[in-house]
Parts: structure tokens; C-alpha cells; sequence
């Protein structure tokens, strides 16, 4: 049973490693798009600024999501650690392994 808490738990690394390399990389490209989008939007003299308005909105929503997201999987994350914690101390001899007490093949 450890060496499948053990395989487990690294997977779980490995995701939670591709998680944020991929929210990383996903923000750095969204910044970029909008310091492009800015940079345009504060040349462009004929849009309203109901539109400007929108594209901050529709911004901070993009952010607040990720952020969202990311909180919740590495939550998610924790609490699969949390439940293959208590493998490894399962694993360990108890009264059963102990001199008088029969084994049995499992």
C-alpha cells in the first residue's frame, strides 16, 4: 500500500508542478495581450468609453477566474495530500505484525 501512496503523491507533484507552469505561462501570455490591447485602446481616440469600461471588466474577470482556479485545484491538491498522509503511517508495524499473532497472505 505505501509504494501506491508513494506513486501517488508523485503524481499529484508532478500535476500540481504542470498546474502552475501552465497558469504561469497562460498569465504572462494574458499580460502580454493586454498591454498590447492598452496600448491600442489608448491610441484609439474614437472608442467610447463604454468600451474601454468593458475591456477592464472583462479583464479583471479573466484575472479573478484564474485566480479562482488556481486557488481551488491547489486546495483540491492539499486535500489529496492530506488523504495519503495517513498511508504512511498505516504502513508502519502494529499489533498485528508483532510475535504471536498469525499472518495471513493478503
Amino acid at each position: 500500500m505505501q509504494i501506491a501512496a508513494t506513486i501517488t503523491k508523485k503524481i499529484i507533484r508532478i500535476q500540481r508542478t504542470l498546474l502552475n507552469n501552465t497558469l504561469e505561462a497562460q498569465t504572462l501570455w494574458q499580460e502580454q495581450g493586454e498591454r498590447t490591447t492598452r496600448a491600442i485602446l489608448d491610441q484609439a481616440v474614437w472608442m467610447p468609453d463604454a468600451g474601454r469600461r468593458l475591456w477592464d471588466c472583462w479583464s479583471d474577470d479573466v484575472k479573478a477566474g484564474r485566480t479562482t482556479f488556481q486557488s481551488l485545484m491547489n486546495a483540491h491538491l492539499d486535500m489529496m495530500d492530506g488523504i495519503l498522509a495517513p498511508q504512511d503511517t498505516e504502513s508502519q508495524p502494529g499489533p498485528r505484525s508483532s510475535p504471536g499473532y498469525p499472518t495471513f497472505p493478503t
